[in-house]
């Protein structure tokens, strides 16, 4: 069956909207996701479920708002691309509204406890600002507060026990994939490549199984010594794809080459492309994958091959989500990142 992924995409972003955002305690100017779907009925449940939301001690998913907004930015540039620039305004409008949102939600401040959250939440509003500027609009001062503040926490996060690498959580005890991954990326974006291509290094060398050709979890520190948590997740392999491209060398290339073919060979179903990880933040996991995969597919310094696989990888793995209608808002903006990734390499190809 042949999609029109741009279209889903649109719609799906239409329903996160529709069905999990809305204004914090009712503030305008302001953009939140729920959890969980908002009532369907009834104004006042619909209120209540908000407020709800809204208030300590409720459920607090700092990083999936990250990811919510990284998801309008998908389809801010798709309607610049496309030069529907009315639309692509509205996202910025949008994504604008969500970084106030977050500061509002996390108690007038963007620090999070926890390394990773603040890489996701800086690598999206740099993107915001990169929309702004394609736009020529006012950038977000919040989103350039966002790109200061946290971009000093991730300087504070490292240190070399270990040899270095960034820690995951203010506890200090352990250092990961998902909270180094990202950072590199947003220092290799923000012009510090020192420390962007330390973080790579440090990832190659500590968390790199050359045997499988892809990124474990992370180490755990202990009283005892360390101890290396070898899990695969798949969107531990996707930032790191996007660091790789930015950093750009020959020797990056090829490895994102490697990546894309393992990610083909130990990460991928039978019948409907990348698995996909299972409820709450889990059903994040391979939306974020499929979006660096899509950069990979768009990018012309890759061998044609590379960019053909990655651009199936994408494909078939947003074919097994039109039918879904995910209750969660992490399974909803996945779905709304996948239409929209696979939207970008249909087009890819043709261009390149």
């Amino acid at each position: 069956m042949s999609y029109s992924w741009g279209e889903l995409a649109t719609e799906s972003l239409d329903q996160v909207h529709q069905q999990f955002g809305h204004r914090v305690l009712g503030i305008g100017g302001t953009w939140l996701g729920t959890p969980n779907a908002l009532p369907t009925e009834g104004r006042l449940r619909r209120i209540t479920a908000c407020l709800r939301s809204d208030l300590p001690p409720a459920l607090w998913n700092y990083w999936w708002q990250a990811h919510y907004l990284d998801a309008i930015c998908d389809a801010g540039f798709h309607f610049w691309r496309a030069e529907n620039l009315q639309a692509a305004r509205v996202q910025l409008v949008r994504g604008k509204q969500l970084v106030r949102g977050v500061w509002l939600r996390n108690l007038l401040r963007f620090s999070n406890y926890f390394f990773d959250d603040m890489a996701w939440l800086v690598l999206a509003a740099a993107r915001l600002d990169q929309l702004a500027l394609a736009l020529h609009e006012e950038p977000s001062n919040l989103a350039r507060t966002v790109q200061r503040t946290l971009g000093a926490e991730l300087y504070s996060a490292h240190d070399q026990v270990l040899a270095g690498g960034l820690y995951w959580s203010r506890a200090r005890n352990f250092k990961n994939t998902p909270v180094n991954s990202p950072a590199a990326l947003h220092f290799a974006r923000s012009g510090d490549t020192a420390m962007a291509r330390a973080l790579v290094g440090w990832m190659r060398e500590r968390l790199y199984d050359p045997q499988l050709g892809l990124y474990l979890d992370g180490i755990h520190l202990t009283q005892h010594g360390h101890r290396l948590d070898r899990r695969v997740f798949t969107y531990n392999q996707g930032p790191i794809i996007g660091a790789l491209l930015e950093l750009g060398q020959p020797e990056d290339l090829g490895h994102v080459a490697e990546l894309v073919s393992a990610v083909n060979k130990n990460l991928v179903t039978p019948t409907s492309g990348i698995r996909l990880e299972s409820g709450a933040d889990g059903g994040l996991f391979t939306g974020i994958l499929c979006r660096y995969l899509a950069f990979a597919a768009r990018d012309t310094r890759l061998p044609l091959a590379t960019r053909q696989l990655a651009a199936t990888l994408v494909e078939q793995t947003a074919m097994a989500l039109p039918a879904q209608q995910p209750s969660q808002l992490s399974g909803a903006v996945q779905r709304t990142t996948l239409f929209f990734a696979a939207a970008t390499v249909r087009s890819s190809l043709t261009e390149g």
